[in-house]
C-alpha cells in the first residue's frame, strides 16, 4: 500500500466512521455543557499531513540504516558468542543431544530415588 493510499484511507474512515458518531454526540455534549445546541454547529476534520518527497527519502534512508546496523550488530554478536570451535550458549528450550542425555539421566536418578 502506498503512502498516499494509506492517508486517503484515513481521511475516508474519518468521514465514514467518526462523522456519524460525532454528529450524534456533539449536540448532546453541547446541551450538557452550554444548555443549548448552537444553530451553526459544524466541524471539519484536519487534513492528514502528507510528507514531502525529501522527508520520505530521509525516513527511508534512516530506517534502512537502522535496520542494516541492527542486522550487522546481531551478526557480530553471533560470531563473538560462538567463535571458531566455540560452543553455543545453552538456551532454555533448545534441545541438543547433550541436553537430552542430561534430562534422561536426571529423570532416571529421580525415578530411582522414589
Amino acid at each position: 500500500m502506498t503512502q498516499a493510499k494509506f492517508i486517503d484511507g484515513i481521511e475516508e474512515q474519518q468521514q465514514a466512521i467518526l462523522r456519524p458518531i460525532l454528529d450524534k454526540r456533539l449536540p448532546i455534549m453541547c446541551l450538557s455543557e452550554f444548555g443549548a445546541i448552537p444553530d451553526d454547529l459544524d466541524f471539519e476534520f484536519e487534513h492528514v499531513r502528507r510528507p514531502s518527497e525529501e522527508e520520505c527519502e530521509n525516513i527511508l534512508t534512516q530506517t534502512s540504516t537502522a535496520i542494516i546496523g541492527a542486522v550487522n550488530e546481531d551478526i557480530e554478536k553471533a560470531d563473538g558468542d560462538f567463535g571458531i570451535g566455540g560452543e553455543p550458549p545453552e538456551v532454555m528450550g533448545v534441545v541438543s543431544e547433550t541436553n537430552a542425555e542430561r534430562s534422561v539421566a536426571e529423570y532416571e536418578e529421580q525415578s530411582e530415588q522414589k
